[in-house]
């Protein structure tokens, strides 16, 4: 007997932040009432909703492993909440001076480019996001991001 593909939803609903990320994201008020919305969208979809997420990997992966027997034909991720282009590379340098005739090269963690921004103020890239949504070996992954935009600069 052949399995029956499934529809599967995750929705991420980031609408309160910590005290140490409250300088710079603002809880934003509306958050979920953009869930319901995607909620009803999603009609069709068996959907799991994660509210108030830091740690996105962490969160993927448990949903990944409950899911691991699953046949998933559609894969839909949608985001609420903050959202950054993120350009500051943060690199130890084994010198104080950089010298550039050596090609030295750094490497860094830090996430770049778009990225979501979790509950603590920690960022996770739309590129790290986009490769592990493809773990989950469905056939087609589709995702949106209404990624709020206004930071306070302390």
């Amino acid at each position: 007997m052949e399995k029956t593909k499934r529809n599967i939803g995750l929705i991420f609903l980031n609408s309160l932040y910590n005290e140490e990320s409250k300088e710079e994201y603002e809880d934003l008020k509306y958050v979920d009432d953009d869930g319901k919305m995607m909620k009803d969208m999603l009609r069709s979809y068996e959907v799991k909703t994660f509210t108030n997420i830091d740690d996105f990997n962490t969160a993927l992966d448990d949903v990944k492993e409950e899911m691991k027997n699953m046949d998933i034909e559609r894969l839909h991720f949608h985001f609420s909440g903050h959202g950054v282009n993120n350009a500051r590379i943060q690199t130890p340098l084994a010198k104080e001076t950089f010298d550039f005739e050596t090609n030295a090269v750094s490497e860094s963690n830090t996430p770049y480019g778009e990225c979501i921004v979790g509950q603590s103020g920690s960022l996770y890239a739309v590129h790290d996001l986009k490769h592990k949504l493809l773990e989950f070996k469905s056939s087609r992954v589709t995702f949106t991001l209404d990624c709020c935009r206004a930071q306070r600069r302390g």
